[in-house]
């Protein structure tokens, strides 16, 4: 496994703890498709909710929140609609959120943007 692929990994159990902790439902993490991949889909009592996950140790290449582009957005919204076609029963809404992790000393902060783009 890359560098990469395990500094991901470590930042999506920091973002299903911290969602756990804050009451929300993992349904399922790493879901992937034909259309690709999304990090984690949580419920609460409310949403259907898809969730990008974003760590970065610098802010050499900008903060966290700032690698879910336009393009990256309009990815998790198409795989959202094969999510409701094939998996989910389509009772709920559904949200898309970003989960920021910057290193900061020896730990980590957990930024956590609801609703962060329609």
């Amino acid at each position: 496994m890359d560098k990469r692929r395990i500094i991901g990994n470590h930042g999506e159990k920091m973002a299903v703890d911290y969602l756990k902790k804050h009451g929300y439902w993992i349904l399922e993490t790493g879901y992937s498709c034909k259309l690709g991949e999304v990090d984690i889909i949580v419920r609460n009592s409310e949403f259907l909710i898809f969730c990008e996950v974003k760590l970065r140790k610098s802010h050499a290449y900008g903060y966290p929140f700032e690698s879910v582009n336009k393009r990256k957005q309009d990815k998790i919204k198409r795989i959202a609609s094969y999510y409701f076609s094939f998996v989910s029963n389509r009772k709920r809404s559904c949200r898309f959120d970003v989960i920021s992790i910057e290193a900061n000393g020896d730990g980590y902060i957990v930024n956590h943007m609801e609703n962060a783009f329609t």
